[in-house]
């Protein structure tokens, strides 16, 4: 799969752990930074796809970018999607399939 930026927003960096006055940028950012850790960019879903929260730049593997266009776009993590980088919820039949060859 290809990488994936952010169109807008700002990075907390390491090291901040969201803790109040961690940014050392005052109160203001301090509270735009709590509030964006309680709704994060980026979510994995286990066994589904990466749920993307806001504007970003996906590129596929041909390095072809894709911009996000809904408030939260899932990217396909199986590689079976029909529609590629977005996820079609083939893993859901994916897992099914592998749950009845193991019964």
């Amino acid at each position: 799969m290809g990488g994936v930026s952010h169109g807008q927003g700002h990075d907390a960096g390491p090291g901040t752990g969201g803790a109040p006055g961690a940014s050392g940028a005052g109160p203001d950012l301090d509270r735009d930074l709590d509030r964006d850790l309680d709704h994060p960019d980026v979510i994995l879903c286990p066994g589904g796809p990466m749920l993307l929260r806001g504007d970003h730049v996906v590129h596929d593997e041909d390095g072809t970018e894709h911009r996000t266009t809904r408030p939260v776009s899932a990217v396909c993590r199986c590689g079976s999607s029909a529609i590629k980088p977005w996820c079609d919820g083939t893993h859901k039949i994916l897992q099914a399939r592998e749950r009845r060859r193991q019964d």
